[in-house]
């Protein structure tokens, strides 16, 4: 990813409490001074983030965000929701990788975690650690989806998303 500069505090500003980037200087017939800075990205996997161009390259509007609240450029910025359009700085937050994983939402047709068998039976597993943790085999969907949630909780406290 591209590195940001101290020169975007002369192009952008940030509203902190919506989230919202806003041009502060006409970009020869870009963008005018005063409009919504950025664009909708939809990513491979579904998910949906606010991008912008900021001297020929591509940045995440998170990104930019936190690096103007905090002159700090970080890749490791995790959205508490799970929108990547919502950039409001109460939603933004410091993430390694396993934690962001975690926050991510479950795929297919089951509770996140949760698998069934061949057998009608369903199994629980988690990923902690790039490590895949077989949690066991259950009868029901919601008690493996409680093994789940349980073991999400303590791995991962905060960040532990169980839909």
């Amino acid at each position: 990813m591209n590195a940001l500069d101290q020169s975007i505090h002369d192009f952008l500003s940030y509203d902190p409490v919506t989230g919202s980037l806003t041009w502060l200087r006409n970009r020869a017939g870009k963008a005018l001074a005063g409009t919504t800075a950025g664009y909708l990205h939809a990513t491979a996997d579904g998910g949906r983030y606010i991008r912008l161009k900021f001297r020929g390259k591509n940045f995440f509007a998170h990104r930019v965000a936190w690096f103007l609240t905090h002159g700090e450029d970080r890749a490791d910025i995790d959205h508490r929701d799970r929108d990547g359009t919502n950039n409001r700085l109460s939603n933004l937050r410091i993430a390694t990788r396993s934690q962001q994983a975690a926050n991510r939402r479950g795929f297919g047709r089951f509770a996140k975690g949760v698998y069934r068998t061949r057998h009608g039976t369903f199994t629980a597993h988690i990923c902690i650690d790039h490590q895949k943790v077989y949690l066991g085999t259950f009868q029901t969907e919601a008690e493996a989806a409680a093994a789940y949630a349980l073991r999400a909780e303590e791995a991962f406290g905060e960040f532990a998303s169980l839909s």
